[in-house]
């Protein structure tokens, strides 16, 4: 729990129909030192790369070392391995297909700052949650932790070619 709180839980309990999560507090941890050339030794310095990152809008990294050796995931990559553009066409698709888009088109805008058209959007909304809830049931949240994996695994493959090539560019070619 963090500092002066003895209790850790927050009294919130979610839910999506597929997980559980209490959420607790912590302690914030104290920060890493910085890596400084005087950590490094002569046998660290053998097995040592130095590269420049540039984070971007359409590549998450690109890395480029002295030797002009280039490492790089684009956005298109991320998207392609997470599964992100097939699983959002399916869902697409089968909301037009049962004609739930009808339902979500006729509910009115929440983004408002008139208090009558918020409690016309809570009105309707909860006049269509019957219907949205049977559309969206358990298939949905299952779909969500895939989801959720899929980026994980995805990410994983992001940090493992970063720091060692990876899979796309075959250790013994890059490093």
């Amino acid at each position: 729990p963090p500092e002066g709180n003895k209790i850790a839980f927050r009294n919130l309990v979610r839910t999506d129909g597929h997980t559980l999560e209490f959420l607790c507090e912590r302690k914030s941890r104290e920060r890493l030192p910085d890596l400084v050339m005087s950590d490094l030794d002569d046998n660290d310095m053998v097995e040592f790369w130095s590269y420049g990152v540039d984070p971007g809008h359409t590549v998450p990294f690109t890395a480029v070392d002295s030797e002009k050796n280039c490492l790089r995931f684009t956005n298109n990559e991320f998207y392609a391995k997470s599964g992100y553009k097939k699983r959002r066409y399916h869902r697409q698709l089968s909301t037009t297909e049962s004609g739930m888009n009808i339902a979500l088109n006729s509910l009115p805008t929440k983004k408002t700052v008139s208090s009558t058209r918020w409690t016309s959007y809570c009105q309707s909304l909860c006049e269509t949650l019957p219907v949205l809830y049977q559309f969206y049931g358990s298939s949905f949240t299952n779909a969500r932790f895939l989801a959720y994996v899929s980026k994980q695994k995805v990410l994983d493959e992001m940090v493992n070619i970063f720091a060692f090539g990876g899979k796309k560019y075959k250790e013994h070619d890059v490093l």
